[in-house]
């Protein structure tokens, strides 16, 4: 908890302040020396005034943080300006010693005078939230949600004031925002906002031109009653967080993987170390910290690609952005035992390691392939299948009672971005677990204890095995089977286990794992395939010409293209250009050159028949969420040809929503073949069988209705690169996955073969992508709100565990299917990147 020194107040020789639980301590030490110190193992200086001052008190003055001697005189300042708002000394918990003016944005004005004036406020930052069954308490005040939807103020439960409320909506909780200065909007900064994110009462905030520039707003309830929005306006700050070495951040990540190893005793991480050009360069203790980590098989040029070069761009561009990037390169096993969560772990181990060295860790981006978790959960719930699973007739208003493990993420950078998780303690590399599902004798109450009954043959009990996974065990329920009688019992425990979560967490309206970094994935492995060039028919002829355009060979070539393993082979010199290509359209997207074109900033939304109606929907909620300023471009019931051509159209948002797999996106309806080839500028990067001339023939014969690898790769080879970028959310079904997660490790060459997610941002102008590793329904779109005030894509990620925490519906038993949903949304491309740059 931070500790405040508001206006007026004094810090005399010989006392201190000192913030709980984290055991930082700002002194005036009995030399008048004012120092900042940190008692953990060993105490450390952070921060201490120049030399031997001789002070005798520390003043919160309106003009100026001091020094004085004990005759008044003025030893050491700081902070030194003039404007019209009270100043305060505040010691954060992440170790900053900050002098800041407070303008008060929004206030209840509910002051009481009387009040004892020396309590810490209660203080929630921009980007928090607070559940409706918490409150901010300060002696006998207290702020809260009410179950009704009411923000209230109350002192010893009497209310003292409350928001004004027009539909009443249960479950909604209160919510910080940093305003978008440059669009300032009444209501920016707090709010009420429904279970689903939608807000319904906002503080009616003005335009301070003093604050445009600030980065931290606060709400606080004051013990004198008063709850106010502030906006902090920084003067002076002590790096309580000192600049790390960058000798230092490269022996905390070889440390961290020094004895992480697999199974058979091979290293799980063989190196993990900065490039060396930032080695003289200590890490800015005033900016967040971003680790960009490439794979070491990417570092060496090829055929005129230097990723490195585009590397080191990039890094610039982030520093130029107010980060602090580091490029560092991973040397990964790449053998083929499927053990990648250990990989992972050992990964999660170095960014534990630095976050806990330099708290101002924000995230990482991963460049190249690197291993996947996967979370496999079980719980007790109850489910209605439209299809028989136990047997043919099911007593109306039944459900089946289910107790069934299934991976809730096939792909899961919960388990990498939650660094204070317990997920080292639920890796498996193979788990042979017990699946029930059944109708009871009569309909259960889910009453905790109760003992649900099964007659025989009205239930199925199987033993499932999990390689390399996760393993999240909700239930607690006794299952019993009698051998003799052949019926079965099952005990009913409503509680949650949540056994990955840490402790602190577990208070949450929505118990689940919070990152506390972000991450993604920039990999294009999943779309650098190519047929094999060793393959040539009795003419020695190969799928493509010297320039790679599709073209006809004899039907009497090796391995005719049957399957795809037969024909494509991965493309390290391809999978470098893509990487190149797409850092040249990042590096265009942060410079503004998409800013000028007329269409730049709108959603562009298409939902297939199977969908019908959606689209317009979607435009509205996400054009909402993020503040688009064009009309939205909405295409329902889109076929494969209106899909291939909304490529064309420029947005800053693309929502698709259509069936999905791995591999494919699904758009049904008719379209002429001969168009969509012509459109395409030439014969497809796929073949067909023309059996009457013994040929294998480039071309849309057999494409279907599938937006998929072929379709992508020719849409890209035979057009002219996008010029412009956008942001994709993507509700099909497990669009990001990869087909073979289950069966092979990441290193295996058909590990992602194919992949529709890499596809969507290597051969268009997609920079970053959220998309769902599961099937499932969900539609969530109010967590990109953060965009709306020039927050980068990763802020929206971490909002949609954010909103997911604090949401009590998810928690309902016995519904527990959606409690963990926000573990199966992943974001590849660049978290760093922000929707709208130059204007």
């Amino acid at each position: 908890m931070s500790v405040h020194l508001g206006l007026g107040r004094v810090l005399e020789r010989g006392h201190s302040l000192t913030t709980v639980g984290s055991r930082l301590e700002l002194a005036l030490q009995g030399d008048g020396n004012l120092v900042l110190s940190h008692d953990g193992d060993a105490v450390w200086d952070l921060w201490a005034t120049a030399g031997q001052v001789d002070g005798e008190v520390v003043t919160v003055e309106p003009t100026m943080l001091s020094v004085r001697g004990a005759d008044g005189a003025i030893l050491w300042q700081a902070g030194a300006a003039v404007n019209p708002y009270p100043r305060e000394l505040v010691l954060r918990d992440d170790g900053q010693l900050v002098y800041q003016a407070l303008v008060a944005l929004w206030t209840t004005d509910t002051v009481d005078r009387n009040a004892a004036a020396d309590d810490e406020p209660a203080v929630m930052v921009a980007g928090g939230a607070l559940p409706p069954n918490e409150a901010l308490q300060v002696g006998p005040y207290e702020a809260r949600v009410t179950a009704e939807g009411q923000l209230e103020v109350r002192h010893s439960n009497v209310t003292v004031w409350s928001s004004e409320i027009k539909t009443p909506m249960s479950g909604s909780y209160l919510a910080v925002e940093t305003p978008n200065w440059a669009d300032v909007t009444p209501g920016q900064g707090a709010c009420v906002k429904s279970d689903s994110g939608v807000p319904t009462w906002r503080a009616l905030v003005p335009l301070n031109e003093i604050v445009k520039s600030t980065d931290r707003i606060e709400l606080r309830l004051q013990a004198d009653g008063n709850l106010v929005l502030y906006a902090c306006q920084e003067l002076w700050r002590a790096t309580g967080v000192p600049d790390l070495p960058a000798a230092r951040l490269r022996a905390l990540l070889k440390g961290a993987v020094s004895d992480r190893t697999l199974s058979d005793g091979s290293a799980a991480v063989a190196s993990l170390a900065p490039l060396g050009d930032d080695d003289d360069r200590p890490i800015d203790a005033r900016r967040p910290l971003v680790l960009v980590v490439c794979a070491a098989e990417l570092t060496e040029p090829r055929n005129g690609v230097n990723l490195i070069a585009d590397l080191r761009r990039y890094r610039d561009d982030l520093n130029a952005d107010g980060f602090d990037a580091r490029i560092v390169i991973a040397q990964l096993y790449r053998g083929m035992l499927h053990e990648d969560g250990r990989i992972l772990l050992a990964l999660r181990s170095a960014f534990s390691s630095v976050a806990t060295a330099h708290p101002y860790l924000t995230g990482v981006v991963l460049v190249g392939s690197f291993p996947e978790a996967t979370v496999v959960r079980r719980w007790l719930w109850e489910v209605d299948y439209t299809t028989p699973q136990v047997r043919a007739n099911v007593p109306a208003g039944q459900r089946y009672v289910q107790c069934w493990p299934e991976p809730v993420a096939n792909w899961s950078d919960a388990v990498l971005a939650d660094l204070t998780g317990r997920w080292d303690e639920l890796y498996n590399d193979s788990v042979r677990l017990e699946a029930f599902k059944g109708i009871a004798s009569r309909p259960p109450a889910y009453e905790d204890g109760e003992v649900i009954d099964f007659m025989p043959g009205d239930f199925i009990l199987q033993n499932l095995t999990f390689n390399d996974v996760f393993l999240v065990i909700e239930d607690e329920s006794g299952l019993t089977v009698d051998p003799q009688r052949g019926n079965a019992q099952l005990t009913c425990r409503t509680s949650r286990r949540n056994p990955e979560v840490f402790e602190p967490n577990l208070t949450q309206l929505n118990p689940i794992a919070r990152p506390d970094i972000i991450v993604s994935r920039i990999d294009a492995t999943g779309a650098a395939y190519s047929v094999n060039p060793a393959l040539k028919d009795s003419a020695g002829n190969g799928y493509v010409d010297a320039n790679g355009r599709p073209q006809a060979v004899l039907e009497d070539i090796e391995n005719s293209p049957t399957t795809t393993a037969e024909q494509l082979v991965p493309d390290r010199d391809l999978e470098l250009r893509l990487l190149s290509a797409y850092f040249d359209r990042n590096h265009e997207h942060r410079a503004g050159d998409h800013a000028l074109h007329p269409t730049r900033d709108r959603v562009l939304s298409i939902s297939s028949t199977d969908f019908s109606g959606v689209a317009a929907q979607h435009a509205q909620e996400v054009g909402t969420a993020v503040g688009t300023l064009e009309d939205p471009a909405v295409g329902e019931d889109t076929g494969l040809f209106g899909y291939a051509v909304s490529w064309d159209e420029p947005a800053s948002m693309r929502v698709i929503h259509a069936h999905s797999s791995p591999v494919n996106s699904a758009f049904p309806g008719a379209y002429d073949p001969p168009t969509l080839e012509k459109y395409i500028k030439g014969p497809l990067y796929r073949w067909h069988h023309d059996k009457p001339n013994q040929r294998y023939v480039p071309g849309i014969k057999g494409q279907g209705e599938y937006a998929d690898f072929w379709l992508h790769r020719s849409l890209w080879q035979s057009r002219a690169r996008a010029k412009t970028a956008s942001i994709l959310v993507h509700y099909g079904c497990d669009t990001p996955n990869s087909t073979n997660s289950a069966s092979k490790p990441y290193s295996d060459p058909q590990f992602a073969a194919c992949r529709l997610a890499s596809c969507l941002v290597f051969y268009t102008d997609v920079l970053a992508m959220f998309g769902r590793t599961k099937v499932y329904y969900d539609t969530p779109w109010s967590f990109l709100a953060p965009l709306h005030g020039g927050g980068t894509v990763g802020d929206a990620w971490m909002q949609l565990f954010s909103e997911a925490s604090a949401s009590e519906r998810l928690n309902e038993f016995p519904h527990w299917v959606d409690a963990k949903i926000a573990y199966s949304w992943v974001l590849l491309g660049d978290w760093t990147i922000r929707r709208r740059y130059g204007g």
